[in-house]
């Protein structure tokens, strides 16, 4: 069961090492995670190249970006070709009564994958799922405010305060544009407050 957690500082070691290739192009992490944290809690992904002396974080979340889906992450390693590391993840603690969930599955350290061509032009209305997206922060896909259809996707689903963020929804594939295209342009409807 949930157990409320303050003041504490824990952390999960790889308990062996991952060497990247020298000659590895575009070397990344990949993991999905989703969590729920309290608003003095943070947690992040970090890495040693120095066995365990320091450790540096490779991304950092708090409270402003819980969410309740799995998310996949990918992140750069770019500049760790030929060395030899290892990574932990570590959740920060203060001292809210609030028992904080974080789930990590998946994780991989390989090359970055390119995404797949799109056909162009090219269409996503949402209705078929959201597996064309890459959700950061709170952004998700909702059913509550659309323009056509049932889905559309929501910085905010969840109405809550939002301060000093910066998120991002990314498509996951790339679209080509024939150089033969007469005005090609980006269409979309949107709606805020």
């Amino acid at each position: 069961g949930d157990s409320y957690q303050r003041n504490t500082d824990f952390a999960i070691e790889l308990s062996g090492s991952v060497t990247i290739p020298l000659d590895a192009s575009q070397p990344e992490l990949r993991y999905y995670d989703h969590f729920e944290l309290a608003s003095n809690t943070s947690i992040s992904i970090e890495l040693t190249n120095d066995d365990g002396l320091s450790w540096t974080p490779l991304q950092t979340f708090t409270s402003a970006e819980n969410r309740p889906d799995w998310v996949l992450r990918t992140l750069s390693l770019d500049g760790y070709q030929g060395q030899t590391v290892r990574l932990r993840l570590r959740a920060v603690q203060g001292s809210a009564y609030t028992a904080d969930h974080w789930y990590v599955d998946d994780l991989s350290i390989g090359e970055h994958e390119a995404p797949p061509v799109g056909n162009f032009p090219f269409t996503d209305d949402l209705e078929n799922g959201t597996e064309n997206w890459l959700f950061g922060g709170q952004w998700a896909a909702v059913g509550d405010e659309v323009h056509g259809g049932s889905v559309a996707l929501d910085v905010n689903p969840d109405d809550g305060y939002q301060r000093n963020t910066d998120f991002s929804v990314e498509l996951t594939t790339t679209v080509e544009i024939p150089a033969e295209a007469e005005r090609p342009e980006l269409t979309y409807y949107d709606y805020f407050t």
